[in-house]
C-alpha cells in the first residue's frame, strides 16, 4: 500500500514537473509532448509492473515506436535519469523488501530481474551504499 502511495505521488511530481517543461515548449510541440508524456506514463507503469524481466533500451524503445537513441534522449528528459538506472532503481526497491525476509540474497537477485549475485550486489551497492547483507543486517539491528 505504501509503495503504491509512493509511486502515486512520484507520478505526480512528474506530471506536475512535465507540465512545467510543456510551459517552456512552444505552442506547436505542446501537441506532442502530451502524446509524449502519455505514453512515458504508460511505459513507467509497464516498467514498474515487469521490473523483473529481461527488459533492454532496444525492446522498450521499440515498444514505444523509437530507435534506441531518440528513445534515450526523451527517456531523460523525461523522468531525468537513464532508463537502465531507472529499471535497476525498481529493481533495487523491490530488492530492499525482500531483504527483510530470510530468502538467499540469490534468489532475491533473480526474483528482481539481475541476472547474477555479482551483478546484484554491485548495483545494491550503487544505489544504497550498502552491501545487500549489509542493508539486512542493518534492517534486523534495527528492528531488534
Amino acid at each position: 500500500h505504501i509503495y503504491s502511495l509512493f509511486l502515486d505521488m512520484i507520478a505526480l511530481i512528474g506530471h506536475n514537473h512535465f507540465k512545467e517543461t510543456i510551459k517552456e515548449q512552444k505552442t506547436s510541440t505542446i501537441s506532442k509532448g502530451w502524446e509524449y508524456f502519455d505514453k512515458f506514463s504508460s511505459l513507467l507503469s509497464f516498467i514498474d509492473a515487469n521490473y523483473a524481466q529481461d527488459l533492454t533500451l532496444e525492446q522498450v524503445a521499440n515498444y514505444m515506436g523509437f530507435s534506441k537513441f531518440h528513445f534515450s534522449r526523451l527517456f531523460k528528459v523525461y523522468t531525468k535519469t537513464t532508463f537502465y538506472n531507472y529499471l535497476c532503481h525498481k529493481r533495487i526497491q523491490a530488492a530492499q523488501s525482500l531483504l527483510v525476509s530470510d530468502l538467499p540474497i540469490t534468489n532475491i537477485a533473480s526474483q528482481t530481474g539481475f541476472n547474477n549475485s555479482t551483478t546484484f550486489c554491485r548495483c545494491f551497492k550503487k544505489f544504497t551504499n550498502c552491501s545487500p547483507t549489509e542493508y539486512r543486517n542493518r534492517f534486523n539491528n534495527d528492528n531488534t
